[in-house]
């Protein structure tokens, strides 16, 4: 009897190691299932990263150009070197204002058109 009890305590012993061994496997295949998902999570964000800062980027970009630059600095009233600043004002009253004070009898339009296109009638306009 005592080789049955060896026997027995023997393949006890062996299914024990076994189930710890399959326990351990199990363990370490459930670790590697959590740890790829968990890198394919982070993969994820850093692609949603590299977005947003290749977006980020543009708009720098963009807020650094010369042209936004200068719009910026013409809706603050900043003129170039060497521009002359024309304010045009809203209200119909202003406008009538200036042609009656101007004494030529030239409508706005008017005005801008040699402006733009005859400044040396225009001078000679502001002369007067």
């Amino acid at each position: 009897m005592t080789q049955k009890r060896r026997f027995a305590f023997s393949t006890i012993a062996v299914l024990a190691l076994a189930l710890l061994a399959t326990g351990g496997f199990l363990r370490e295949y459930l670790r590697s299932i959590d740890t790829r998902r968990e890198i394919a999570q982070l993969e994820e964000e850093n692609t949603r990263l590299e977005k947003d800062r290749d977006g980020a980027k543009a708009l720098i970009d963009q807020l650094s150009s010369e042209y936004y630059l200068e719009t910026q600095a013409r809706k603050q009233g900043f003129a170039k070197p060497g521009e002359t600043m024309v304010v045009i004002a809203d209200d119909a009253s202003a406008a009538e204002s200036s042609v009656a004070d101007s004494g030529d009898g030239l409508n706005n339009p008017a005005r801008w058109f040699m402006y733009l296109f005859d400044p040396a009638r225009f001078s000679d306009l502001n002369k007067l």
